[in-house]
């Protein structure tokens, strides 16, 4: 079914007219704008929901409609891609030398924007080596007679199309005022005859003098909201290299202890003596070897154990860091979310006064209309009391006068039967519309508050305090 229809639908309205298909088209673009901000400030988790990735081969920029969730570069392959930080602008050409603080290769890549375009260090180029680039999309080419929104997810749609209809049911309130009707055309009042000399002379007269009705304008409403702020680079919290792990060089010896037997069978104690000694020289050099080999081992390792340190501790301090940027992010997506309920709360005061406004302007003019009409009809009365007691005097003084009499009174009865018509119509036509713009003041707060209501059952619940 086509938006337009839902909205028809939702709101009674006849869409096409008031609003029209334009003013239409209008609300759901802003609608799908204003539900995506509202749904990623409320679940940060759901807004991959809302992106798009393109890929750029020949270093033109993309162009990004909202927050950039993340950047991407590929590796002379499609199937490596690089993450690449945020950086300056300023530092684009600083980032090509190789000599410069500020280089990136294609191992450590970077992005920036400008001019509304975003754009990679290495430049994306052919031979798989495009930069990608994911954000938030806001649907622009949603109109009235749509079904559906591009990268949006269907089960938000509805949310849009409440929007739509809100500000539908504004549209058709500020156009109610422009069907009031102009001011009364009153019959000419009848003119008194002229009578004779001798007759008695009645110059009274009585008219209705309408009040005047004056509303203001519609407010102009603006929805300017800030930009969403950016989730920051979380650095590699992975331990570095660590180095080589130090290992024990057993030392090797093998004493020459054979000749003793050779020599203790052949009874030649002096030269097993001799074997003897020297074997026990080689044990006593073998077990130094042993010594020395661990002292070194033990440097070696304490060395080792400092590099460790050093690595978790360089770790820990990333984390710290990373931990700091998330703070402040969420402190921002709060921030943001408050200026968005700021301008939402800020424009929905300025309806809600000129509601206020209006509906008092009408009320006041109603019972002035009442009141003038009660004035002429009491003047009425009045004048055709005076009236008849003239025609019976003039009656005594000139049968002529009394006709000429008689027909004024004919006609003065004439114009306040008209003037009674057309007062009646009149204040027939404002209640009408007084009676339509009440319900369609209640049938936009209805809306509005469904509206803003979906979005407090999305929030997450809030956790008590412990008291």
């Amino acid at each position: 079914m086509a938006f337009s229809d839902q909205i028809a639908g939702i709101t009674s309205l006849s869409i096409g007219t008031t609003p029209t298909n334009d003013e239409v088209s209008q609300f759901l673009v802003d609608g799908t704008r204003d539900v995506v901000n509202r749904i990623i400030s409320i679940r940060p988790s759901e807004i991959m929901k809302f992106t798009v990735s393109e890929h750029d081969a020949n270093d033109s920029g993309i162009v990004v409609q909202g927050q950039i969730v993340g950047v991407v570069r590929e590796h002379d392959s499609t199937t490596i891609l690089r993450p690449c930080s945020p950086m300056d602008s300023q530092n684009r050409y600083e980032a090509t030398d190789s000599t410069s603080l500020h280089y990136r290769s294609k191992y450590n890549p970077g992005f920036y924007e400008l001019n509304g375009r975003v754009f990679t260090v290495p430049a994306s180029a052919s031979g798989n080596n495009d930069s990608i680039v994911t954000h938030i999309s806001y649907a622009t080419n949603t109109t009235h007679a749509s079904t559906g929104i591009q990268d949006f997810p269907n089960e938000y749609q509805h949310l849009v199309v409440l929007y739509a209809s809100s500000q539908s049911m504004l549209a058709y309130i500020a156009n109610i005022d422009t069907e009031l009707p102009s001011d009364i055309s009153l019959p000419v009042t009848p003119t008194a005859p002229s009578l004779s000399a001798s007759s008695i002379t009645f110059n009274e007269t009585t008219t209705y003098v309408p009040p005047a009705l004056s509303l203001s304008g519609f407010p102009s409403i603006t929805w300017t909201f800030p930009s969403a702020p950016v989730a920051p680079a979380l650095s590699d919290n992975s331990v570095g290299s660590l180095g080589t792990v130090p290992t024990y060089a057993k030392p090797t010896s093998v004493p020459d202890i054979s000749g003793i037997d050779t020599f203790v069978t052949a009874d030649d104690p002096e030269m097993a003596d001799v074997i003897r000694g020297k074997a026990g020289i080689q044990i006593n050099q073998y077990q130094a070897d042993i010594q020395n080999e661990l002292n070194e081992f033990n440097k070696e390792n304490v060395a080792y154990q400092s590099t460790v340190q050093k690595a978790l501790q360089d770790a820990q301090l990333s984390q710290t860091d990373d931990s700091q940027k998330l703070q402040k992010f969420s402190a921002e997506v709060q921030d943001y979310s408050a200026q968005v309920g700021k301008v939402v709360s800020g424009n929905q005061a300025e309806i809600t006064e000129w509601q206020t406004e209006s509906a008092l302007l009408l009320q006041k003019f109603t019972a002035e209309m009442s009141n003038s009409l009660n004035q002429f009809n009491q003047t009425q009365a009045e004048y055709q009391g005076e009236l008849q007691r003239v025609i019976q005097e003039a009656q005594l003084v000139s049968g002529d006068d009394a006709q000429k009499l008689q027909k004024y009174s004919a006609e003065v009865q004439t114009y306040s039967a008209d003037t009674q018509s057309k007062l009646g119509d009149y204040s027939a036509k404002v209640q009408k519309l007084n009676t339509k713009y009440q319900w369609a003041q209640g049938r936009y707060i209805a809306l509005r508050q469904e509206y803003n209501d979906a979005f407090g059952l999305l929030a997450p619940p809030q956790q008590q305090k412990r008291g």
